[in-house]
C-alpha cells in the first residue's frame, strides 16, 4: 500500500517535470489516475472483508493477493535477467566479430522508438541528432576517422 502511494507521488513529480512533453504527460496522468483508483478499490475491498469475515480468512485472502502481485511481476523480471545474460555476436564482412549484450540491443531499439514517437525529454533535438548519425552511417569502426570527425564537428 505504501509503495503504491510512493508510485503515485513519483508519477505526479514526473508529470510536473515533463510538462512540455504532451504524450508523456497524458500517459503518466492516466497511470496516476489508475493507481489512485486501484488504491481506493483495494482499501474498500480490505475494509469490506474485515467487516464480514474472520481474521484467519482475511489473512489467507490478503496472502493470495500478495502472491498474485508477486507472480504478475515474475515474467518481466525473468525477461530482464535473461536479457543481461545473453550475448549476441555479429560477424562483419571481413569476418571480424562484434559482441553485444541483448540488453544493449533492446535499449537501442527502445531508444530509437522513443525518439521516433517523440517520447523523450528533448524530442526535436534528439530526432535531429539521431537522424544525423543514422543518415551519415557513423559506426564504431569509423568513429575516429578524420573525415567522420570533421562531419560530426560541422553538425
Amino acid at each position: 500500500m505504501i509503495t503504491t502511494l510512493l508510485q503515485c507521488a513519483t508519477s505526479a513529480l514526473i508529470i510536473g517535470i515533463n510538462v512540455n512533453n504532451l504524450p508523456a504527460v497524458r500517459y503518466l496522468f492516466i497511470n496516476l489516475v489508475m493507481q489512485v483508483v486501484s488504491i481506493i478499490f483495494i482499501m474498500a475491498f480490505i475494509s469490506l472483508i474485515t467487516m464480514l469475515l474472520k481474521q484467519q480468512i482475511i489473512s489467507i485472502i490478503l496472502s493470495f493477493i500478495l502472491l498474485s502481485i508477486f507472480l504478475a511481476s515474475l515474467p518481466q523480471q525473468l525477461f530482464n535477467s535473461k536479457m543481461e545474460t545473453i550475448n549476441i555476436t555479429l560477424v562483419k564482412e571481413d569476418k571480424s566479430e562484434i559482441r553485444y549484450k541483448a540488453s544493449e540491443i533492446n535499449h537501442a531499439f527502445v531508444l530509437n522508438e522513443n525518439i521516433k514517437k517523440g517520447q523523450i525529454k528533448f524530442p526535436h533535438l534528439s530526432k535531429y541528432i539521431n537522424d544525423f548519425y543514422v543518415n551519415n552511417k557513423f559506426t564504431r569502426s569509423n568513429y575516429d576517422e578524420k573525415e567522420v570527425l570533421q562531419n560530426r564537428l560541422k553538425m
